[in-house]
This record gives C-alpha cells, sequence and structure tokens, in this order.
C-alpha cells in the first residue's frame, strides 16, 4: 500500500496524479445514500449522516478546492432530504423547519472542519514536496527519514548507492550502520530527531546493504509543522574511503 510520503515523493517528481477513483468517491456515496432513502428502507434520512461522514473522511485525501464543491453539493442534498422527510417530525412540541435548519448548521459546521483541515493538509504537504524537489537538487546523494528513523525518500544520487529505483520502505539503519557510535547509533539518531541533540552531527556511515564502503555524512533535524524529519547529507562515492 502506498504511503503518503511516497505519494508526495512522486508528485515532487511529477511522476503522481490523483487517481480517478478517488475523484468518483463523493458520487458514489451521495447516490448510495439517495438511493436508501428512496427505497426508504429506513424511518429515518440515512443521506445527512452519510454525508458528513464522507465530508471527514474525504478531508484525508482530496484536494480542497474539490472538497469546497462537494461540501456546498453535499449540503444542499442534506437539506433536500431532510426538508422531503420534514413531515415525519411535526408534533405540536416540535418545530420541524427549527430541526432541519439545526441539521443543515451542523452539516455545513462539519464541512467548514473538512475544507479547513483538508487545506491545512495542502499546506503541509506542499512544505514536505518543495524539501523534496531541493533535495532532488543535490549532487550529494541525501537521505530523508522521519523521527521514528524510517526511510522516506532517497534522492536520484543516493539511490544509485543501492542501485535502486525507489525508496526502500525500512529503517534508516537497516541500511546504514554508524561507525562512530557503534551500539549508541540509534539512540544518538532518536536524540537528533526529537530535539534533545542539537545538530547538524558528523559522522561516518557504513553502507549495511551497498557495497560496504565507509561514507563521511553530516545528519540534520528540520521541521515542518508538527512533524520531525533528519536529512543525512552523504559525501560522493568518489570522495568516499574504501572499507
Amino acid at each position: 500500500m502506498q504511503t503518503s510520503y511516497e505519494r508526495l515523493s512522486k508528485a515532487a517528481r511529477g511522476q503522481w496524479r490523483i487517481p480517478r477513483l478517488q475523484m468518483i468517491y463523493p458520487v458514489v456515496i451521495l447516490v448510495l445514500g439517495i438511493a436508501i432513502d428512496c427505497s426508504r428502507m429506513l424511518d429515518f434520512s440515512v443521506t445527512p449522516v452519510v454525508c458528513i461522514l464522507s465530508l471527514i473522511v474525504f478531508s484525508l485525501f482530496l484536494p480542497s478546492r474539490q472538497l469546497i464543491l462537494w461540501t456546498v453539493l453535499y449540503v444542499l442534498v442534506i437539506a433536500g432530504a431532510l426538508w422531503v422527510q420534514r413531515d415525519k417530525w411535526s408534533t405540536p412540541d416540535n418545530n420541524a423547519e427549527a430541526l432541519v435548519a439545526t441539521r443543515i448548521l451542523v452539516a455545513s459546521g462539519a464541512g467548514v472542519l473538512a475544507c479547513l483541515y483538508a487545506m491545512r493538509r495542502e499546506q503541509a504537504d506542499a512544505t514536505y514536496v518543495s524539501i523534496i524537489q531541493l533535495i532532488e537538487q543535490f549532487s550529494l546523494p541525501v537521505v530523508m527519514s522521519d523521527s521514528n528513523g524510517w526511510l522516506i525518500h532517497m534522492n536520484t544520487e543516493a539511490l544509485k548507492i543501492f542501485g535502486k529505483k525507489e525508496t526502500p520502505n525500512a529503517p534508516f539503519y537497516e541500511y546504514f550502520s554508524d561507525l562512530s557510535n557503534k551500539g549508541k547509533s540509534i539512540q544518538t539518531y532518536m536524540n537528533l530527531a526529537s530535539g534533545a541533540t542539537q545538530g547538524p552531527q558528523h559522522t561516518q556511515l557504513s553502507l549495511t546493504l551497498g557495497n560496504g564502503s565507509i561514507y563521511s555524512a553530516t545528519m540534520m533535524r528540520i521541521t515542518t509543522g508538527a512533524n520531525n524529519f533528519v536529512l543525512t547529507l552523504i559525501n560522493h562515492p568518489s570522495e568516499a574511503h574504501a572499507q
């Protein structure tokens, strides 16, 4: 399964587009909700509930502009579905119109929150993509890993070291071993990633799954929003010392 980091890395290289299947999800959900209501299988309208939950889920992957359009459409459909069935709620103690208006406001609020979350997600994604694009311009091998020590991106020069086409989904120290901090390399990495240790840090890395060479490297922490990443700049293979 493709992770969000893999998707963004491909987007930075111009290799990823929004799958068409994701773009038709809102249509399928909307039609399903309306079909259930029209069939009168249930005593209440499921369209409002389905639409609100769907907007929350869609905020995780749909572009904010699309989500705004779907939010407007969903709110209109919710209003229509509730208005058609308003007679079910009319009692001496209840005002059906007031209930419909209240539920529409709730749906609108959920839609706005979903759109705001999608916008914030896109801002974080844009920052990440900018970092990847910058890394790709480096003539030195550069490895990007997350705060838990997992590889999330290798630029083209770094991929050449291992003869791979894509960044492997593996821990950083499955591919590198830190010669200057034997037995403490993982803790040193975690301290740098968390901010407990100030960077940059200079070290020597041995390729555990590569050509066995020793490379001098510089490790530094970068922060985007609430996420910390570690960038490892490795000397070009021509400058490496043979083991």
